[in-house]
């Protein structure tokens, strides 16, 4: 069974990569320059969100195999990530209404979660203080708010070539590492869309970035829920690491919103204010997301080490994040890369 689906993986990559000219047409799915935020200087497609569905749904099936996990959560899980990739390729052809998404991911989400129980956190472990936090009645709600919030975070980070695949290459790493065949082919294909996305041959989109919150989000709450170990640093997801794995997308994502609201505009509504915007004022474009994945990062590797206590580092990251905010707010552009 591992062996067909990494054939059929390779196929239906393979055949979307070569006429990936002829879906995008027929899918309508181009993003195009308005020279206000979206700066690039041709119509992009948005395929890359695709092929990403295609190499992680694929892939979750094989983990699903190594796990030995129940059919009805396979299913139930390969489902919601179809919906929610579909909904990325309707919003990047069509467009959907802000709201309209909204409502969407919270029916689909509370929908998966009832469906799949012991995914809900029913209590939350805060290292630090050896404590747990039990949440009782308000658990599938917190679970859905934090699904949430991934979704949207990842949404903003996807502003500026190669950020959100570098990611998601991250997040594969931590979760997933494993020096065998499977693990370095579906390493590759990233991989790929990753050099393809940096030179512009084409986008993640709406639909790349729905995906992967998506799936990143259900393995976040199985590896927490069931106390797996993370393999490249043998450790347990705790509160503290999930919040540093996902801090600074997290932290930019409510900063703007909330600056969106005092100057009365629609949270959802796309801007350029968010970091790797910034980031644009002194480092030129094609390089911003060397320095913003290394900020994103840096916070949960050097956890692993265990140099300094998971609370003290929150903080710390928070202090470093609002710094450098400050920094980039008041520089003029003065590229240091070209």
């Amino acid at each position: 069974m591992i062996n067909s689906y990494l054939i059929l993986t390779l196929i239906t990559f393979s055949i979307i990569f070569i006429y990936k000219k002829q879906i995008t047409e027929k899918l309508g799915i181009i993003d195009k320059p308005d020279k206000k935020r979206k700066l690039h200087k041709q119509k992009t497609s948005t395929i890359a969100g695709l092929l990403l569905s295609i190499i992680l749904i694929f892939f979750f099936l094989i983990f699903s195999q190594y796990q030995s996990l129940n059919n009805y959560f396979i299913f139930s899980s390969v489902l919601y990530f179809l919906v929610m990739s579909f909904c990325g390729l309707l919003d990047d052809s069509k467009g959907i209404k802000p709201n309209n998404k909204l409502i969407i991911f919270v029916i689909s989400t509370l929908i998966f979660l009832l469906i799949n129980d012991s995914l809900v956190v029913k209590k939350i472990y805060i290292e630090y203080f050896d404590k747990e936090i039990y949440l009782f009645g308000t658990s599938i709600f917190f679970t859905t708010f934090c699904i949430l919030l991934l979704i949207n975070s990842f949404n903003l980070i996807d502003g500026e070539n190669g950020i959100f695949l570098s990611y998601m290459i991250f997040l594969y790493l931590m979760f997933f590492f494993n020096n065998n065949f499977i693990f370095n082919f579906y390493l590759i294909l990233m991989f790929v869309l990753l050099i393809c996305n940096t030179f512009s041959i084409f986008f993640s989109g709406n639909s790349g970035t729905n995906i992967g919150s998506s799936f990143f989000a259900v393995m976040t709450l199985y590896f927490y829920n069931f106390k797996i170990e993370l393999p490249l640093i043998e450790m347990n997801l705790t509160a503290e690491k999930i919040f540093l794995l996902f801090i600074i997308p997290g932290i930019d994502m409510l900063r703007v919103f909330i600056e969106r609201y005092l100057n009365k505009k629609h949270p959802f509504n796309p801007d350029t204010t968010h970091l790797h915007h910034l980031f644009n004022k002194i480092i030129n474009k094609k390089y911003v997301y060397i320095p913003y994945i290394s900020v994103c990062i840096a916070p949960y590797l050097i956890s692993t080490i265990g140099i300094i206590l998971d609370l003290y580092l929150i903080l710390i990251t928070l202090c470093v994040y609002f710094i450098l905010l400050i920094k980039l707010k008041k520089s003029k552009r003065n590229f240091i890369f070209f």
